[in-house]
């Protein structure tokens, strides 16, 4: 499995599906001296993705491109180091 690493404060994941798809399989908190990473798994590898800032809500949104969303829940808590929570969902259909 192929991981990616954020530091966040709260992270919005948005997945695009395909034919043949890469799957998010897990994600982990990790704490560090430096603050906190999330670390999120995928079957086939890490995916393109793009990320970008909202305002109202603070937060960061991380669009990963071409991956199915097989996490069984949609919003994780998290209550770390100014990380408050994760939300993840599949998105309906492919970006135009």
């Amino acid at each position: 499995m192929k991981k990616m690493i954020f530091s966040a404060f709260n992270i919005a994941l948005w997945v695009s599906s395909s034919p043949a798809q890469n799957m998010l399989t897990s994600y982990s908190v990790q704490e560090s001296d430096e603050g906190v990473s999330i670390v999120l798994e995928f079957s086939e590898g890490v995916p393109q993705y793009r990320d970008f800032t909202l305002a109202n809500p603070p937060r960061i949104v991380v669009d990963l491109i071409n991956v199915g969303y097989s996490l069984g829940g949609k919003l994780f808590v998290v209550g770390k180091g100014g990380v408050e929570r994760i939300r993840g969902a599949q998105y309906p259909r492919e970006p135009e």
